[in-house]
């Protein structure tokens, strides 16, 4: 599985490579010194490796596929088994691998390869932009020369024409191929509607690479600091509404009745609200940069959950207990006073709500202290999801592979 992405804190494109299978033979490669071709397309040294990052024994692969050369990206010719240097001018938001490969060929699978081959011997580099950069190409007109290339039921149709051909000097035929072969050229190459589907997935990878590459942001160290609690909140919330597709809206510091404690009311710092008008409580802590989800030490050879945890999880189970008792009249008022900000047809309900705490990193825990963290995370898991950022990471990469699987046919 290949992805592109540019990253802001290495100033640089980058080709993400997830394997299907066995990852020993790029290793193996680069501990031999030799070149590791990917999809018959894509070159890469030993040097080339930007980061190899293992999660759950899964491994991929970042490459520095294009470094910044004033206002463009310099990808080397070689990186693409090209004579020429190709500089990309403007990145479209949807860079995938169709741009590259041509799908269905088995030789010559590299789209600049083929145009490397076949430009004028002047042409000292390929550019690509928008039509006011002066590039050789935009990627509109690349979209063009890439839909003209033959797919595989074209190339079949256009065999059997050619044979048929010759065929029927001789025989008689009980099929017209070079008919066939006319009358789909008519019609064109694609469906419109598989790549009108196709397009809505590229859109979904790009939005969630955005995420990703906020979340990520977001979580070093210095920036950490500089969010006060409520613009981590809202930052985080809008986040999970396009991670947890169930949810619609969500409703901040929204005021309850407190019926088990000696107080008026008690105030959710968020209530999530899916698409039938069901409530969840969701609690988002600011992770710092010296806090601990587990505590350090101990005891009886278990980690266990530090104090903000189990506060923070008796804190929600009492919101949830107080919704539940404000039953019928609860849902009114809520009804009642959010009826402006609510889609329409959609009312409140409150019927069993469960609660989500975000809070905490694990990836600087070490082997025992994860296993008890998920041990920590099963307890509650029947009235609460403990999720951590590091899972919503994790999330949002497999949302991204899945859906860039999705548009490739053969890797």
């Amino acid at each position: 599985m290949i992805s592109f992405y540019y990253t802001k804190r290495h100033d640089k494109l980058v080709m993400s490579y997830f394997p299907y299978q066995n990852t020993d033979w790029v290793r193996r490669a680069f501990k031999e010194n030799k070149e590791v071709i990917i999809s018959k397309t894509f070159h890469f040294r030993k040097n080339d490796l930007l980061t190899m990052i293992n999660e759950d024994q899964e491994v991929s692969y970042e490459f520095i596929f294009g470094k910044k050369d004033n206002d463009s990206f310099l990808i080397e010719g070689r990186i693409l088994s090209c004579s020429r240097n190709l500089r990309i001018r403007q990145i479209p938001p949807l860079l995938n691998i169709d741009y590259f490969k041509i799908k269905h060929l088995d030789k010559k699978t590299s789209v600049f390869q083929l145009l490397d081959e076949q430009i004028n011997s002047s042409i000292a580099e390929i550019t690509i932009g928008d039509e006011q950069s002066g590039s050789l190409l935009t990627w509109e007109q690349l979209n063009d020369i890439i839909n003209g290339f033959p797919n595989e039921y074209e190339l079949s149709l256009y065999i059997k024409a050619r044979s048929t051909q010759s065929i029927m000097q001789h025989l008689p035929i009980i099929k017209n191929y070079p008919q066939k072969l006319e009358s789909y050229r008519k019609r064109g190459h694609y469906f419109r509607t598989a790549k009108e589907i196709d397009n809505a997935i590229e859109l979904d990878i790009h939005k969630y690479r955005i995420i990703l590459n906020q979340l990520e942001e977001m979580l070093e160290p210095e920036k950490i600091e500089e969010y006060i609690e409520s613009s981590w909140q809202e930052q985080i919330s809008k986040i999970i509404l396009l991670l947890y597709p169930q949810y619609i809206i969500y409703l901040s510091k929204v005021r309850i009745e407190d019926y088990i404690g000696d107080k008026n009311h008690k105030e959710i710092d968020i209530l999530l609200v899916n698409t039938n008008g069901n409530v969840d409580i969701l609690e988002i802590k600011r992770p710092s940069n010296r806090d601990s989800i587990l505590r350090k030490g101990t005891y009886r050879d278990n980690y266990i959950p530090c104090t903000e945890v189990t506060y923070t999880v008796m804190q929600i189970e009492k919101y949830i207990i107080n919704l539940i008792k404000s039953g019928k009249k609860g849902e009114d008022d809520l009804n009642k006073k959010y009826k402006n900000v609510l889609p329409v047809d959609i009312k409140l309900q409150i019927n069993s709500p469960k609660g989500f705490l975000i809070l905490g990193r694990e990836k600087n825990m070490n082997s025992q202290q994860i296993r008890d963290m998920e041990i920590v995370k099963r307890k509650y898991a029947n009235i609460i999801d403990v999720v951590t950022y590091d899972d919503l990471i994790i999330r949002l990469k497999r949302i991204i592979c899945s859906l860039t699987s999705r548009t490739e046919t053969s890797i």
